[in-house]
């Protein structure tokens, strides 16, 4: 009797292990490195979103539902836009008001670009908001295929 107990303890305390590794682990400023990498004429003067503050001013995502992020911009609004940005939220519910924030960030920039330049429009509708648990992301960019393949390859 001891012996199936001892079992049973045993099973149970590999499953919570397995459990508690769950959560994926995935360096989100080596993924955007990866991309500038294999996209360097895509990337190029982009401006990095060094701090959370940043990200607020830009995303009004705010800092204490952030874990981690990666994110660059251009600042050139006389160009098609570019931005790329992904960020791991805290928790489920922060990952909704941050998938909420960038979608809010992308109808302003279709808003924009619809009035202001049509022909960079069809590039907008092209890209999109992506959530995968609490990571999310949000590209804009010619290449927005070839980016979440980068970005899909890291989970």
């Amino acid at each position: 009797m001891k012996r199936c107990i001892a079992i049973v303890l045993a099973v149970a305390v590999t499953l919570f292990a397995f459990v508690g590794c769950s959560a994926k682990q995935v360096d989100l400023k080596a993924v955007l490195t990866e991309v500038n990498t294999k996209y360097p004429n895509e990337t190029a003067g982009l401006t990095e979103i060094k701090d959370t503050a940043e990200l607020y001013k830009y995303y009004l995502i705010s800092e204490s539902d952030v874990k981690q992020f990666a994110a660059e911009i251009k600042t050139d609004t006389s160009e098609a836009p570019i931005e790329i940005v992904m960020v791991e939220a805290k928790d489920k519910s922060g990952a909704g008001k941050i998938k909420s924030a960038l979608n809010a960030r992308f109808t302003s920039i279709k808003s924009t670009y619809s009035s202001y330049s049509p022909e960079k429009l069809d590039l907008i509708e092209k890209c999109g908001i992506t959530q995968k648990e609490n990571f999310v992301f949000m590209v804009v960019a010619d290449n927005y295929n070839s980016i979440m393949d980068v970005i899909d390859a890291a989970f």
